[in-house]
This record gives structure tokens, C-alpha cells and sequence, in this order.
């Protein structure tokens, strides 16, 4: 990903989608980057019965209408021209990936909705699936996470040390304030399938070769400004977000691949749980591997 031309807010209308608006008017703001806002309303079969249906010219007029007024009403007062459109479509997250091809969109933003108990976000709808799919950077925002208004000055980085990693490390900058940014680079060595037998040895292990791995890795990126690196052991979701908090980060950026070398987890895995657990924003991007 390079600094974003044209970003894209899916949304709903949701208070957490016009929180996410916020933080894509401050990067459009920040960047120069085109700002595009796409509703997608879904085309429902079943919501009358058949004997009941009525004229379905005018039931998605009256839709239609009422979808563009709300999204009038969601882009009042921006300082920058916005694009907005609302389409209808069987399904959102196909919907909203081809309006981003179409539109050549460099990175999508999305709000999560709260929910109770462990499912917090609502990571098995539309977000997720989006987050699956897309082979551009997801910004996920949470009802929780603090407006950036002028910038990501605080960003941890998640590398898994695969191929992808350096292009992911280079391209962490590109949504953050480029004057000030602080980067904190963190790698997680699990053991999640290891018995408590092996598991302290192997760990100690793993830490010594990946934080090797890890200077190579920042010598060969050669990245500016302040950066710091860490080499944790355990859960990669829980080491992730305790860093985060740590370090007060307002961005983590992760690829959507997952975090494990062995394995591959992947997303539904490590990124659903950080997804789930983050104190800030997380943008999650498939690099290339």
C-alpha cells in the first residue's frame, strides 16, 4: 500500500461508521486522498409474502430515497468533496469490493458495532467478510477507538518475518503523521502447540533466531524516524494488544494473513482475535508474501 489516492467508508449510518468517517476525513484531509462513502442496501426476497408483495418499482424507490437522505444527511459538513452513492445488492461485501476495483480505491474503512460478552465485534458480518476478501488495506475502527484526527502518531507493527513483512514495514508510515510517528515493530513467537515439557526451551529458542531475524529485517528496511522493536513469546493476540496498550499506540498494522509462520493462521485466527481485543485502530492488509 502506498499513501492512499482514494479511500473508501463503507457504511450503515452506524454511530461507530461515522466515527470511522472521521478518522478517513482525517487521513483524506492529511493526504489529499479522494474521499468515497458507499451505503449498500440489500435486496431482500423474502420481505413479503407473495400474496402480499406490493409494487417493487416503488418499494425501492421509497428505499432508494430514503438511503440517500441518510447518506446526505451521513457527509453533511465535511470540509472536502465527498463521492457518494448508495447501491442495492444481494449481498454487501461483494458489493462493496467491486465498487473499490471499480474505483480504483487504495484503502477501505470500515466501523465494527459493539456487542456483548465475547463476540465484541460484530467480526462475522460484513466487516470480516470484507476483511477476508480484500486484497487492498482494511481499516477497522471500533465504537471504542480514539478519533485520529491529525494523524497515527503511535503505530505497532506486526510482522510474522515471512517475505511480506519489509513491504508491510515500509508501507506502516503511510496513514500516520510522517513528522512525528513513532513505530514500535513486534514479532510474536507462539506455542500454542507445544506441551509445557518443550514449550519454555523452544520459546527461548525461537525469541534468539527471531530477534536475529528481526534486526535483519529493520536493517534491510532501513526505516526513518523513531523505531523500536520487541520479540514477545505467547499468545500472538494477547502480545499484539498488551503492546498496543503499552506503548499507547492509536494504529496497529498487521497483515490479514495471520501471525503464525507454522501453520498460517489465518483470518478468523490471530487478526479476528486482535480485531476483537484492540485498544486503537487496526489496519489489516494481505502484503505480498
Amino acid at each position: 500500500m502506498k499513501t492512499p489516492g482514494k479511500i473508501l467508508v463503507a457504511t450503515d449510518f452506524s454511530p461507530t461508521c461515522e466515527r470511522a468517517l472521521k478518522h478517513a476525513a482525517a487521513l483524506s484531509a492529511r493526504t489529499g486522498a479522494e474521499l468515497h462513502v458507499l451505503n449498500v442496501q440489500i435486496l431482500r426476497s423474502d420481505l413479503y409474502g407473495w400474496e402480499a408483495r406490493p409494487k417493487m418499482a416503488d418499494v425501492n424507490k421509497i428505499i432508494e430515497d430514503a438511503a440517500r437522505e441518510q447518506m446526505l444527511e451521513f457527509v453533511e459538513g465535511q470540509h472536502r468533496e465527498v463521492v457518494h452513492q448508495v447501491i442495492r445488492d444481494v449481498q454487501a461485501a461483494p458489493a462493496i469490493m467491486r465498487y473499490a476495483h471499480e474505483k480504483d480505491i487504495d484503502l477501505i474503512v470500515m466501523g465494527t458495532h459493539a456487542r456483548r460478552g465475547v463476540s465484541r465485534l460484530f467480526l462475522g458480518s460484513v466487516a470480516a467478510e470484507v476483511l477476508r476478501v480484500a486484497d487492498l488495506p482494511v481499516l477497522v475502527i471500533g465504537p471504542e477507538h480514539p478519533v485520529a484526527d491529525k494523524g497515527y502518531h503511535r503505530v505497532v507493527v506486526a510482522v510474522d518475518l515471512s517475505e511480506g513483512s519489509g513491504e508491510l514495514l515500509r508501507q506502516a508510515t503511510a496513514l500516520s503523521d510522517d513528522d512525528n510517528v513513532k513505530l514500535r515493530v513486534v514479532h510474536v513467537c507462539e506455542a500454542r502447540s507445544m506441551t509445557p515439557y518443550y514449550a519454555v526451551e523452544v520459546a527461548e529458542d525461537q525469541r534468539k533466531s527471531a530477534t536475529e531475524a528481526l534486526r535483519k529485517l529493520l536493517d534491510k528496511t532501513a526505516l526513518a524516524g523513531d523505531v523500536e522493536s520487541q520479540v514477545l513469546v505467547g499468545m500472538a493476540e494477547e502480545q499484539i494488544t498488551a503492546s498496543a496498550r503499552d506503548f499507547e499506540a492509536d494504529l496497529i498494522v498487521m497483515g490479514s494473513a495471520g501471525m503464525s509462520r507454522l501453520g498460517r493462521m489465518l483470518l478468523g485466527s490471530t487478526t479476528d482475535r486482535v480485531l476483537r481485543q484492540a485498544p486503537c485502530a487496526v489496519l489489516a492488509w494481505r502484503a505480498s508474501n
